[in-house]
């Protein structure tokens, strides 16, 4: 212990370790106060896969502000002893997990899991909408303050793990198998819903304390949801219809984090009045230190829109208030002021009672006395456009307006800065009145767009309208994508999210192959090679054969190629024309006919036939005796090469 982490994390007792990471409670030096560090384990901080893939979650997550979310507030990789230590700094909260819960032997009620649900339904709409998908939801990652608010943690680490875990469904331990989707079982690809499915899981078993689909394996567990409907029990009450539509085996039916949310604020009132969630104090995620960047809550969530008359709400329900739930058998007038029951309350209490009634009736009497002396008290609203938030609402503090802030993406106006107010400039609001900021939270996030198979200046094109940045990280040959179109595409800064449809942030750089073409063919040497045998050679290496003229070859047999239009040995593109010519083999003539003929007629018919006029003996006016050559007789038919010198002898 002692061990400083990020120049500023004094780390001071260790507490929880489940292979994966140990988690140390901390004292942040800058801010004097307690947090919680969780180092990795060595064996994920050594690998530079998991290491990539968790900055890039962590740095995700370190943007998420919501109730119903464990802050993370900082994370690092450095090197210690020569060693890489990866870490993720979250707030401090003391209200054990529902997992410590559940170890204890205490089961939740309908009306609690009710609870529990919305506060994560509203905790993973927000991620959701964010491009976050946990895919680790299950009691160990519901976490509780001692407000008994329930909230989703392990962001920034809980998807690193699982891009890493379910490469292999079969090898997956049995307490993630418990409450893994049908399509993570199936080892396809993920969305929000995933989370949706085993938020489900973890609430039933919260209730019954049995999982849906348990088997004696990992295998037989994931096998046993595929195609099959969630088998709720008619115990669950109203919550049984919700659970089954928000469980359903196919992803495209079930339902959103903000459908399930609404789902369950709309049978609250059939429920009774939930008791105080039975939370374990042992655990390490409340902050015990100044409230930081956490909005009330009871102010309206800035991620839900505001319904317009005849329009639907596609977004996630605000917080319930516990009395607005309006639920049956709620306990008597004295119950609900003492917290005990009502035939317990002694004559005494009624004093007691009937004086703090007095003294609330007194106060709010004043308080109208004062809201009326004060209620016609205006103040113009000032310039706060550009403003940060903080700021403005420091100017704004001692007017005593209802200011409600609510967030809107922005490509102009940094994260943080007010947009607009309503009303607006200049504009006199009384006391007491409404008034909204709206913050920007940043540009909109990108949606992907597959760009697979574009050049490159056309993927250029695509990605920079859409604020993205293009790198090409490789060119390799390739047999079936064309010359400078893109074989595939990743995005590193975000693993995982690398689908046409996903969201990222802007900026996000897109890493590219790119393809060469095919890669070059050597050309076989063919001189000499029968005509189809070297037919055979060259098609193999998909280049094309084109054959010229025959020709004549005293060197090459009949039917072999002569020549070829590309040397063999040289490289060119597939698909390249290799010329041939084939032989004809020798090109040989015949002694023609030559008796009757005078000297002229003998030496034009042998010119004619192709030989050479030799030597002449004799008398030319005479009569031919021999035609001769290479000093040997010769008759009419025979064949000799064309171009044969022939002598000729008279008498």
């Amino acid at each position: 212990m002692g061990r400083t982490l990020g120049g500023r994390y004094r780390l001071d007792d260790r507490t929880v370790g489940d292979g994966v990471s140990t988690a140390f409670t901390a004292t942040d030096l800058q801010l004097n106060r307690v947090v919680v560090v969780r180092v990795l384990a060595e064996y994920l901080a050594d690998d530079p896969l998991f290491v990539r893939r968790f900055r890039a979650e962590a740095q995700v997550a370190a943007t998420l502000d919501h109730p119903n979310l464990v802050r993370v507030e900082d994370w690092g990789v450095e090197t210690v002893a020569d060693k890489p230590v990866a870490y993720l700094v979250v707030e401090q909260l003391t209200g054990g997990t529902l997992q410590d819960i559940v170890d204890r032997g205490r089961l939740l009620s309908p009306s609690q899991a009710l609870l529990v649900g919305l506060d994560i339904c509203r905790g993973l709409d927000y991620a959701h909408r964010r491009g976050v998908v946990h895919q680790e939801i299950r009691p160990s990652n519901i976490v509780f303050g001692e407000d008994r608010r329930a909230r989703v943690g392990n962001l920034g680490l809980a998807r690193a793990l699982a891009e890493d875990v379910w490469s292999n469904p079969s090898t997956v331990e049995q307490e993630r198998a418990l409450y893994a989707s049908p399509e993570q079982g199936l080892g396809r690809p993920v969305d929000e819903r995933t989370d949706v499915y085993s938020l489900v899981l973890t609430l039933i078993g919260a209730v019954t304390g049995q999982i849906p689909f348990q088997a004696d394996s990992t295998v037989a567990t994931l096998s046993a949801r595929v195609d099959k409907l969630m088998p709720v029990s008619a115990d669950l009450g109203p919550l049984a219809a919700v659970f089954e539509k928000a469980g359903r085996p196919d992803p495209a039916e079930r339902s959103t984090a903000a459908q399930f949310g609404r789902a369950l604020v709309q049978i609250a009132e059939n429920l009774p009045r939930p008791a105080p969630l039975p939370i374990v104090s042992t655990s390490l995620f409340e902050s015990s230190g100044p409230a930081p960047r956490r909005r009330p809550t009871d102010a309206p969530d800035p991620t839900i829109g505001v319904t317009r008359p005849g329009a639907v709400d596609e977004t996630m329900p605000p917080p319930v208030p516990a009395p607005a739930l309006s639920i049956r058998d709620e306990p008597s007038e004295a119950a609900a002021v003492t917290g005990a029951p009502a035939d317990a309350a002694p004559a005494s209490h009624a004093l007691r009672w009937l004086a703090g009634a007095a003294l609330v009736l007194l106060l709010a009497i004043g308080g109208v006395v004062l809201l009326t002396r004060t209620s016609d008290e205006t103040h113009a609203v000032p310039a706060l456009a550009g403003l940060a938030s903080g700021e403005a609402q420091n100017q704004i503090a001692e007017f005593g307006w209802d200011v409600t802030i609510t967030e809107e993406t922005s490509d102009d106006v940094p994260r943080g800065d007010v947009i607009r107010t309503d009303p607006a400039d200049g504009v006199e609001v009384s006391s007491g009145d409404p008034f909204t900021l709206v913050v920007s939270s940043g540009p909109a996030p990108s949606v992907l767009v597959d760009i697979t198979g574009s050049t490159v200046d056309e993927a250029t094109a695509t990605l920079t309208e859409l604020g993205l940045v293009l790198e090409v990280t490789d060119r390799p040959y390739d047999e079936k994508v064309r010359k400078g179109n893109i074989i595939s595409w990743d995005v590193p800064e975000q693993p995982g999210q690398q689908v046409a449809g996903d969201e990222v942030l802007r900026d996000t750089t897109i890493t590219a192959v790119v393809s060469n073409g095919p890669a070059p063919r050597d050309v076989p040497n063919v001189i000499g090679v029968p005509f189809d045998d070297a037919k055979a050679s060259i098609e193999e290496v998909q280049l094309v054969v084109v054959r010229g003229d025959n020709v004549f070859s005293d060197s090459i047999p009949k039917g072999s190629v002569v020549t070829q239009s590309v040397q063999g040995g040289e490289s060119v593109r597939r698909g390249t024309e290799i010329l041939l010519t084939v032989s004809k083999g020798p090109d040989l003539v015949e002694v023609p006919r030559l008796r009757g003929l005078d000297f002229a007629g003998v030496r034009n018919a042998l010119r004619d036939a192709g030989f050479v006029i030799g030597e002449v003996t004799g008398d030319r006016q005479g009569r031919l005796v021999d035609v001769l050559v290479d000093g040997e007789p010769v008759r009419a038919g025979d064949t000799f090469p064309r171009g044969t010198e022939v002598d000729l002898a008279y008498f």
